[in-house]
C-alpha cells in the first residue's frame, strides 16, 4: 500500500475522494440550510398575515375566492351562497354578486395588501435570521477546528496590547501611562520603575528601542545616566553645557574628583569592589588587594588635598615603607607587613593592574561628583559614561565603580514614588560586576531609580554575575524584550521565559473508502501545555522584530520597531589631544599582556617555600576581617 501512497495515482486518488466528501457534505449543508429558511419564511409570511388582518377581511376574502372559484371554475354564477354582514344579518347572495361587490372588495384588497406586506417583512425577517445562522455556523465550525485558550498568556497584536495599556492607565492613573515608550509602546503607569530588560544579538534593533526609550525620558525632563559603548547615544541626544561626559579619553569629560564620592570608609570598601573584580576562584589575593586599595583611598582622604597622582604613586612607584607608613594602623597593615615578601607585591600587582585607567583621568576643569549629582533636585542633565571598542579593556574597572558609585547613592535618597532617575546601560555584560546592580533592581524603585538595561545573550551574564546573580538580575526586571537570538540556547532561554500557553487543541481526521458510508469527519479534543513562543521563532526573526512582555496579566505582543533618524547634536567622540599618545601605547601593552590576577600569585609562590609561613599568617588576618 505504501507504493501507491507516495504514487501520483494514490495523490489524485486521496484528492479525488476528499473533493467529492467535501462536494457532498456542501450540497447537503447548502439542501438543509434552504429547507429550513424555506419553511421558515412560510411560517413567518402566514404569523405576520394572520396578526396584521381582521377576521372580516379573512371572511369576506374567503367568500371572494369561494366566489372565484364557482364562476369561473364551476361556472355557475347565478348559484347562491349565504352570507353574513358586519351587523350579523344573513343574507343569500349569488356569487356573481359577491365578485362585483365594492363592499366585499374593499376586505379583499386589505387582506391582499396585508399580504404583500407580510411577504416583504418576511423576507427581510428570514434575510437577517439567515445571516445569523450562517454567522453562527461558522463560528460553530472555526471553534469545532481552532484551538481553544485555558489559561496562562496569549499573543496578540501592538493595536490590542495597546487597548490593554489603555484601559490599565484609565483604572490607575486616569488614563496617563509612564510616558516611557520601547518598541513603540509607551510603558503602563509605574511599569518603568520596574526596569526592563532587552535581550537579542547583535545588528537585531537593541540601539533602536534604547533611543526611542531616551527620547520619550527626554521629553518628560528627567534626569539619566547612560553608558554609551560607541558614543551613538553621545551623538543625538549630548547638550553641550547642560550635560556631563565622564571619560577619561574624550577632551568634553569632566574632572571626577574620587574623594568627593568616596567620603567615607565604606565608600572606599565599595569603590575597591567595583574596580578589583574576583578572579573565577576568588582567591586571598583578590580579597587583599580590596583591603590595601580601599585603605589607600580612605587614609589619602583625610588629607587637605588628595590627588589622583598621588594615589598612583602609591601604588606604582613608591616603596613598600612608604606605603606602610599610610596605611598603619589599618587593616591593610597586616598585609603589607614586613614578612609579607613577595606576597605584598602579588597584592600590589593586582592592585595596579586593575586601576591604571585612574591615571587617565582629569585632575583640572569643571569639577563633578556623582553623588551630587544623584541627590541635586530639579535637575534634566544627563550623565554619558562612554568609551569604545578599543578602550573598553582598560576603561572597564573605572566605568563599573561609576555605576556602583550611582546605584548606591539612588539608594539611599528619601522615597518617593513620583520622583524619576534613569540608569540605562546597555551590554552590561561587556562591564565587571557591580557589586549594588541587584539591590538597585530590588530597592531602587522606591527612590525612583528605573533600570533599563541589555544584553546579547544570557550566557554573557552568568559569566559575569554567576548563575543566580544572573537568574536575580532577569528576574527583578518585569518588561521584556526579547529581539532575535542567533543561538540555539538562548532562544530557548529566552522562549522558556516568556511563558507557557495551555489550550485545548484540535485534531481533525478524514476517512475515506468505497463505500460511501465509510466516508466521514472526525474532530479529537486533547489539553495540551505548549510555549508559547517557538525557540526556532526566535532565532529567525527579522532585524527590528521581537515580543515584548510586560507580565502582571498582559499579553505578549510581537511589534515591528521603526528606524527613527535623531539630528546629530555632537560628535560621538573628542579625543583628549594630551593623553593621546600614552593611551595608545597603554593599549598596545593591554593587548600583549593579559595576565590573570590568579597568574600574578601563582608566579610569585612558586617553589617559594620560605613565604608558606607568611601566606597562613595573613589567611589568618584576612579571616579575622571577616571578609
Amino acid at each position: 500500500m505504501s507504493v501507491f501512497r507516495n504514487s501520483t495515482f494514490g495523490a489524485f486518488t486521496r484528492g479525488g475522494q476528499t473533493t467529492i466528501h467535501f462536494a457532498r457534505m456542501s450540497v447537503q449543508l447548502i439542501k438543509k440550510f434552504f429547507h429550513i429558511c424555506l419553511l421558515s419564511y412560510i411560517l413567518m409570511v402566514g404569523l405576520i398575515a394572520y396578526k396584521t388582518t381582521s377576521q372580516n377581511d379573512w371572511y369576506y376574502s374567503f367568500k371572494f375566492l369561494e366566489s372565484y372559484t364557482v364562476c369561473n371554475i364551476l361556472n355557475s354564477c347565478e348559484a347562491k351562497t349565504k352570507i353574513i354582514s358586519i351587523a350579523g344579518v344573513s343574507t343569500e347572495l349569488s356569487y356573481q354578486k359577491i365578485l362585483n361587490s365594492r363592499y366585499i372588495n374593499k376586505y379583499v384588497e386589505n387582506t391582499v395588501t396585508n399580504f404583500y406586506w407580510a411577504l416583504g417583512i418576511g423576507f427581510l425577517a428570514i434575510l437577517i435570521l439567515g445571516i445569523l445562522i450562517v454567522r453562527f455556523v461558522y463560528r460553530t465550525g472555526r471553534s469545532q477546528t481552532g484551538d481553544s485558550f485555558v489559561r496562562g498568556t496569549e499573543i496578540v497584536d501592538v493595536k490590542n496590547l495597546k487597548k490593554a495599556i489603555k484601559s490599565y492607565n484609565y483604572k490607575h492613573n486616569k488614563g496617563y501611562g509612564s510616558k516611557v515608550q520601547v518598541a513603540g509602546i509607551e510603558l503602563p503607569h509605574k511599569f518603568d520603575k520596574s526596569h526592563v530588560l532587552l535581550i537579542g544579538s547583535t545588528g537585531t534593533g537593541k540601539s533602536v528601542n534604547f533611543r526611542e526609550a531616551l527620547a520619550s525620558i527626554r521629553a518628560q525632563g528627567k534626569k539619566a545616566i547612560i553608558y554609551d559603548v560607541a558614543g551613538n547615544f553621545i551623538k543625538h541626544f549630548y547638550r553641550e553645557g547642560q550635560d556631563i561626559i565622564l571619560n577619561p579619553m574624550d577632551e568634553r569629560s569632566c574632572y571626577w574628583n574620587l574623594w568627593n564620592d568616596c567620603k567615607s570608609e565604606g565608600d572606599a570598601i565599595a569603590f575597591a569592589e567595583s574596580m578589583i573584580p574576583d578572579s573565577y576562584r576568588r582567591d586571598f589575593f583578590d580579597i587583599a588587594a580590596k583591603v590595601v586599595f580601599s585603605s589607600l583611598i580612605h587614609q589619602m582622604g583625610k588629607q587637605a588635598n588628595p590627588s589622583i597622582d598621588d594615589l598612583m604613586n602609591l601604588i606604582l612607584k613608591v616603596d613598600f615603607e612608604t606605603i606602610l607608613n599610610v596605611v598603619k594602623d589599618t587593616d591593610a597593615a597586616s598585609i603589607l607587613n614586613s614578612e609579607a615578601g613577595r606576597m605584598a607585591a602579588s597584592v600590589r600587582g593586582v592592585i595596579s593592574a586593575n586601576t591604571r585607567s585612574l591615571k587617565f583621568l582629569k585632575q583640572s576643569g569643571n569639577e563633578f561628583s556623582i553623588s551630587d549629582w544623584v541627590n541635586k533636585p530639579n535637575d534634566d542633565s544627563w550623565v554619558f559614561i562612554s568609551c569604545n571598542d578599543k578602550q573598553i579593556d582598560m576603561l572597564r574597572p573605572i566605568i563599573t565603580a561609576w555605576f556602583n558609585i550611582f546605584t548606591s547613592n539612588v539608594l539611599s535618597l528619601p522615597e518617593d514614588e513620583q520622583n524619576r532617575i534613569y540608569m540605562i546601560i546597555d551590554e552590561l555584560p561587556s562591564l565587571n560586576k557591580v557589586p549594588s546592580l541587584i539591590n538597585f533592581l530590588a530597592q531602587g524603585r522606591k527612590y525612583g531609580g528605573c533600570a533599563m538595561v541589555g544584553m546579547q545573550n544570557y550566557s554573557q551574564l552568568v559569566e559575569i554575575y554567576g548563575k543566580n546573580g544572573a537568574d536575580a538580575i532577569c528576574d527583578l526586571c518585569s518588561t521584556w524584550v526579547v529581539l532575535r537570538c542567533n543561538s540555539k540556547e538562548g532562544a530557548k532561554w529566552a522562549a522558556e521565559n516568556m511563558g507557557n500557553r495551555e489550550c485545548i487543541e484540535t485534531n481533525e481526521g478524514l476517512s475515506f473508502g468505497i463505500n460511501d458510508i465509510r466516508d466521514g469527519v472526525s474532530i479529537n479534543k486533547n489539553r495540551v501545555d505548549r510555549l508559547l513562543v517557538n525557540p526556532t521563532e526566535i532565532m529567525h526573526l527579522p532585524d527590528l522584530t521581537g515580543f515584548l512582555k510586560l507580565g502582571r496579566g498582559f499579553p505578549i505582543a510581537k511589534f515591528v520597531s521603526q528606524y527613527k533618524k535623531y539630528p546629530e547634536l555632537a560628535q560621538a567622540f573628542v579625543t583628549a589631544s594630551a593623553i593621546r599618545e600614552t593611551v595608545d601605547a597603554e593599549m598596545m601593552i593591554e593587548e600583549s599582556i593579559k595576565l590573570p590576577n590568579q597568574s600574578i600569585s601563582d608566579g610569585i609562590f612558586k617553589n617559594e617555600s620560605n613565604n608558606h609561613k607568611s601566606k597562613q599568617k595573613l589567611d589568618l588576618a584576612l579571616h579575622e576581617m571577616e571578609f
